[in-house]
């Protein structure tokens, strides 16, 4: 298989195949092509979509970001604009990013031409991750100017204040703790699509 790292994209960053940054001593855990990472789509190129609709043949993208990073995206317009959304009808709002087909999947040739494959979208940080991990954790004065911001409609600073004063502090490991105790139920949902071999190959994806 081709290493993680030797995949030769140069606009989708972070890309690799899991089987090869999950194995140890020689010793492969997954079944190489099926599971992939990376970060974000929106600076992809369209050659390099077409690499991974046509020879990496992926089939399903499980989008984790927020719907805060979604729209700082589009609001920056660099919104990825090359893979079909497909609208997932029995997901609770309240807990997961919105579904319906968004104004960067607009393109009614791209989605014909990628009709088979479909984006899943998980607000991965959701509402009790927020709550807890987040405003819970926060000390007075950063929820002060918190408030502060969102008031201002100033999103994207706040989400920069939030990652350097409350979460680059707990470290990696903090972090993944917060995942296991207030993520519980978009971990449940992604699983599920994980767990249906028809998805395959998955593209997982967040920001980084």
């Amino acid at each position: 298989t081709t290493p993680y790292n030797n995949w030769g994209f140069t606009t989708l960053h972070n890309f690799r195949d899991l089987s090869d940054s999950t194995a140890s001593n020689g010793t492969l855990w997954l079944k190489p092509r099926l599971l992939f990472r990376s970060a974000t789509l929106d600076h992809a190129s369209e050659e390099e979509i077409h690499r991974l609709c046509h020879d990496i043949n992926i089939n399903t993208i499980i989008d984790l970001r927020s719907e805060v990073e979604i729209k700082t995206a589009k609001d920056q317009g660099r919104a990825f604009v090359s893979f079909p959304s497909t609208v997932v009808s029995h997901l609770k709002k309240k807990d997961l990013a919105k579904t319906e087909l968004m104004d960067r999947h607009k393109d009614k040739a791209v989605v014909q031409r990628y009709s088979d494959h479909k984006t899943i979208m998980i607000n991965f940080a959701g509402r009790r991750y927020r709550q807890y991990a987040v405003i819970y954790a926060a000390p007075m004065r950063i929820k002060l100017k918190l408030v502060e911001l969102m008031a201002n409609d100033q999103k994207a600073a706040a989400v920069t204040l939030v990652g350097r004063e409350v979460l680059s502090p707990k470290g990696l490991i903090g972090l993944y703790r917060d995942f296991i105790d207030y993520c519980y139920y978009e971990i449940g949902e992604a699983l599920k699509y994980l767990a249906d071999i028809r998805n395959y190959p998955v593209l997982v994806h967040c920001t980084q």
